[in-house]
């Protein structure tokens, strides 16, 4: 397996179900940030988490934004999943059609995915994605292998980025426990 730079531009982890890439070469320019738009049940709080690595990688929010509609699906397909999204990324807008406030979130995740460190462009392209599994989850023994608050809150941040949605956590393992006891 070799990765080029081309390659890397257009990789969503997880791989989404389908992408179509438009050209290869165009790109939106993202540096004067994003205008969210919101339409249907979908709450900015649910969202925050996504927009707050968007932010991280350079792609703020901003009304003078390239406008980012996020909308859900009225049309919903039987074989469609909880988390479902379609994202598209045409020359002047990004469109986010969702199942639920889930597929919204990972949507964005999959926009930050596509941002290249150093850069503010990204790839035109169409994605319709769900989770193929149900449980998608991390296991942390913090009973046996005890691990601090800060490094919790960033391995949950990580978990979002790859669009995990369990956190299992041991908390108790025979003699041994992480819950403080007065």
């Amino acid at each position: 397996f070799s990765a080029d730079a081309a390659s890397v531009a257009f990789t969503i982890i997880p791989t989404p179900k389908s992408v179509e890439i438009k050209d290869e070469s165009a790109r939106l320019e993202l540096k004067s940030g994003l205008n969210i738009k919101l339409s249907g049940d979908i709450k900015y709080a649910e969202l925050a988490g996504a927009m707050e690595r968007l932010a991280s990688l350079g792609i703020k929010e901003s009304k003078a934004g390239v406008d980012v509609s996020i909308e859900l699906n009225n049309v919903k397909s039987a074989d469609w999943l909880e988390g479902h999204y379609q994202l598209s990324i045409n020359d002047s807008a990004i469109i986010v059609r969702a199942q639920d406030s889930s597929g919204a979130f990972y949507a964005l995740q999959s926009l930050a995915s596509l941002v290249t460190l150093g850069s503010t462009k990204i790839p035109l392209l169409t994605v319709d994605d769900q989770p193929h599994y149900y449980y998608r989850g991390q296991h942390v023994d913090v009973a046996r292998n005890f691990h601090s608050k800060e490094f919790m809150f960033k391995l949950i941040k990580q978990m979002a980025a790859y669009k995990l949605n369990k956190l299992h956590l041991h908390l108790a393992e025979d003699e041994g426990w992480r819950l403080e006891l007065p």
